[in-house]
């Protein structure tokens, strides 16, 4: 079971776009915090708050499917 949800993730997270997937990528699978990610892609803090709360609607979307 575990698998199968792996492998949903994955697809929709490679159905984002470049920048989308990249804040993903540092906020979970690097462990960054949001004013790592913000300095790291020039952003503000907030701004990395805004477009996480943004992508994770957008996969809990997918995950629905």
């Amino acid at each position: 079971m575990r698998s199968i949800e792996n492998e949903l993730l994955r697809q929709a997270v490679a159905l984002l776009k470049e920048d989308e997937r990249q804040l993903i990528l540092l906020r979970f699978w690097q462990e960054c915090s949001q004013s790592q990610v913000a300095e790291l892609l020039g952003l503000s803090q907030q701004a990395v708050s805004y477009r996480e709360r943004n992508i994770l609607g957008k996969i809990k979307k997918f995950l629905k499917k």
